[in-house]
């Protein structure tokens, strides 16, 4: 154990962030306390949880002075947590990680090494992605790969650029918790940021505010510092409830508006460009989880909840890419011309664009090509039912009248017409028919 000594600046300060995790807690605090190499202290804010998380953690603080607790009287999320534990850091670096996460056994050795032989104010470092709960191995393979992607440094507006500007064919992980900064510089940039409670993906509005103030970001994805829990927490794959959507999507909204008003207050053009493009990278991903994460009735039922938190082009955005492919798919074999799913998200489409005009956008009008293809293939199919339906009739009809003829020519033969038997016959039929 490398204990501190007296005024002694700790290279690394780990803040640990922790809500309703006593599960796992007490295993991250293991693992940071493990380091060895360099002085480091450790910085835990417990976010009002309430489970036994803050008495697991006030366990592991009594007995390892390098630990320092921050015990929040009210829960007000991930982004305060973190802005709240780097205001209470001290290290010559910054390291954040969740608590029902882990590091690496030799985390703090990369990060010595790393920063003693190159010099920037953000490091990428690599991580291990484990799968749990519901989550498969595949998710966690695509994570991983994503997370330990990029390579070489990046300067200036580049780093912004990249991670929110689709300057490169693939753009770079906005993850704050993957990275180390040097520590004057994370703690006035979290210092700058907004002091409101944030959700889903607040760490790309945080990650948004360092890269727009960084000059030199490293990437170092082989330098495997520390083991990410894919489901442990709001993250994953899995299918998702309809209030669950319905709130993640406002808290993305609202995120969207603080990297807008970052950028705005900033002045700079890039930023501005980089808060646009983020904002429909935004609208992308909730396109796909409303796909694949959101039942059938799920998805209709969550059309009116987004058009009233984006309004009617921005949520039809969001329906023109599966929708598109819908009709895609469906174009391909007439068979699928009835599918249920395709005419669900279609009526939705038509009522939000009988609803307001929509902008003159490439993929508007692309989708609007192929829906009238379908109706023309649809109108196709249904003559054709009709022409096989009406030829189906008329054969009815001719057997209905040979057989009629056939009666009639016995009935002729044993009842002549004029004849009393003929007339005792219709009587008959007419007593019947009263």
């Amino acid at each position: 154990m490398t204990e501190l000594s007296g005024k002694e600046v700790p290279l690394v300060s780990f803040v640990v962030i922790a809500y309703n995790v006593e599960a796992y807690i007490q295993r991250c605090l293991r693992s940071v306390l493990a380091q060895v190499g360099a002085p480091f202290e450790v910085v835990v804010v417990d976010d009002a949880s309430t489970d036994a998380t803050r008495e697991r953690i006030n366990e592991v603080a009594a007995r390892d002075s390098r630990v320092r607790v921050v015990a929040k009287e009210r829960n007000e999320g991930a982004h305060l947590a973190r802005r709240t534990g780097a205001a209470h850091t001290r290290g010559r670096f910054v390291y954040f990680i969740d608590g029902d996460d882990e590091l690496s056994l030799h985390a703090l050795a990369l990060m010595r090494g790393i920063v003693t032989s190159r010099q920037a104010e953000i490091y990428r470092l690599g991580c291990r992605v484990v799968s749990c709960g519901e989550e498969s191995e595949a998710s966690s393979v695509l994570v991983e790969r994503a997370l330990n992607r990029e390579m070489g440094h990046v300067r200036d507006e580049e780093i912004l650029l990249r991670a929110f500007g689709g300057l490169s064919g693939v753009r770079d992980s906005w993850s704050v918790v993957t990275c180390l900064y040097e520590g004057a510089f994370c703690r006035a940039a979290f210092a700058a940021m907004a002091d409101v409670r944030m959700g889903y993906m607040e760490d790309a509005y945080e990650f948004f505010v360092l890269a727009s103030r960084a000059s030199r970001l490293e990437n170092a994805p082989d330098l495997i510092a520390f083991t990410y829990y894919l489901g442990a927490g709001r993250s994953g794959y899995g299918f998702m409830a309809l209030d669950v959507f319905c709130s993640r999507q406002r808290e993305v909204h609202a995120l969207v508006r603080e990297v807008a008003a970052f950028a705005e207050a900033d002045g700079r053009e890039t930023l501005r460009f980089c808060a646009e493009w983020f904002e429909r990278e935004c609208l992308r991903t909730l396109s796909n989880e409303w796909t694949v994460r959101l039942q059938p009735a799920d998805q209709v039922a969550a059309v009116p909840a987004l058009a009233e938190t984006w309004g009617i082009a921005s949520t039809c955005t969001m329906l023109a890419s599966p929708l598109m492919g819908r009709a895609t798919w469906v174009l391909q074999d007439d068979a699928r011309l009835s599918d249920q799913l395709f005419h669900a998200w279609r009526a939705e489409w038509d009522r939000l664009a009988a609803e307001a005009a929509l902008p003159h956008e490439q993929e508007f009008a692309d989708l609007a090509a192929a829906l009238t293809q379908v109706d023309a293939r649809m109108a196709m199919r249904d003559a054709a039912a009709r022409i096989d339906a009406e030829r189906e009739a008329e054969l009815v009809r001719a057997a209905e009248t040979r057989a009629r003829r056939w009666y009639m020519r016995i009935a002729n033969a044993f009842f002549p017409h004029g004849s009393r038997r003929r007339r005792v016959l219709a009587a008959a039929y007419r007593e019947l028919r009263r």
